[in-house]
């Protein structure tokens, strides 16, 4: 691609989320318990994601569809982790005891995500294999 072009343009924004996305799944898989590492791995998921919407008519259309498809589940995966942190935090913030069985009943919930969100990380430990699938057309 010519430098100035906008498959050139496209082709480094999404290089940038990319390497953002991998950055963000190094940290999310080595601290699946930090509810910030998490939110991270969120916000890069949805930048990639729609620096593929954007640009995705300069890329190869199959690899972009299972590229998608693989995010979403990580990103599904995420949310259930996430939505556990939102809700301890806000019962937090609404001063219910620790000891409720609230609380229990979340850090079993968040427990179980964080497990299936682990073992997902483990099978697709690393985004670079999106990188060879993801081909310019021109």
């Amino acid at each position: 691609m010519k430098p100035g072009t906008l498959g050139a343009f496209a082709a480094r924004r999404t290089q940038t989320a990319l390497l953002r996305l991998e950055n963000e799944l190094k940290k999310a898989t080595k601290h699946p318990d930090d509810a910030d590492a998490i939110h991270d791995l969120r916000v890069a998921i949805r930048r990639y994601l729609q620096c593929l919407h954007t640009f995705g008519a300069i890329f190869d259309e199959d690899a972009v569809k299972r590229i998608r498809k693989r995010l979403r589940r990580l990103i599904k995966l995420c949310g259930e982790t996430r939505n556990c942190d939102i809700a301890t935090g806000v019962l937090t913030v609404a001063k219910l005891p620790v000891t409720s069985p609230l609380f229990a009943h979340l850090k079993q919930i968040r427990g179980n995500a964080e497990r299936d969100m682990v073992q997902h990380l483990a099978k697709k430990r690393r985004s670079e294999e999106h990188t060879s699938e993801l081909q310019s057309r021109g």
